[in-house]
């Protein structure tokens, strides 16, 4: 979400605390859902950075197919 004082990033601050906790599959889930509201509104650097953040919590959790996919999904998204 983006107000006049800047991006609000709700949804990723909520990864930290979820790999704290050791709940990976709610990590993931927030760092998916902050890349969706990023790429909603159209905000380059963010969908970058969680794109990015995503790809390496999937190859840090030994999954390097989902890892490739997330990289390629800036790709593949639509962003006139």
């Amino acid at each position: 979400m983006i107000s006049h004082h800047g991006p609000i990033e709700i949804d990723y601050y909520y990864y930290p605390y979820y790999e704290a906790v050791n709940n990976h599959s709610f990590a993931i889930k927030s760092l998916q859902t902050a890349l969706q509201e990023a790429q909603s509104i159209k905000y380059i650097p963010l969908i970058l950075k969680y794109n990015n953040e995503l790809h390496l919590a999937f190859l840090k959790s030994g999954d390097s197919l989902k890892s490739f996919h997330s990289s390629n999904n800036i790709m593949l998204s639509r962003i006139p």
